[in-house]
C-alpha cells in the first residue's frame, strides 16, 4: 500500500483554505496529482469566473 504524504498546516497556511473551492482543488490535486486549470474544471465541474 503506497503511503499518503502528510503535511503540517500552519496559522499562515489556513487563510488558503477559508474557501470551499479551494479545499474541493487541493482534495483533487491530493487525488490526482498535478493539473492544468482546465483540466481541474472539467474534472469538478465548474467554470471560470468572469474577471
Amino acid at each position: 500500500m503506497a503511503e499518503i504524504a502528510r503535511r503540517t498546516l500552519d496559522a499562515a497556511s489556513l487563510p488558503g483554505l477559508a474557501h470551499p473551492l479551494r479545499v474541493q482543488l487541493l482534495e483533487q490535486l491530493t487525488q490526482y496529482g498535478p493539473a492544468t486549470a482546465t483540466v481541474a474544471r472539467q474534472r469538478d465541474g465548474t467554470t471560470l469566473a468572469p474577471v
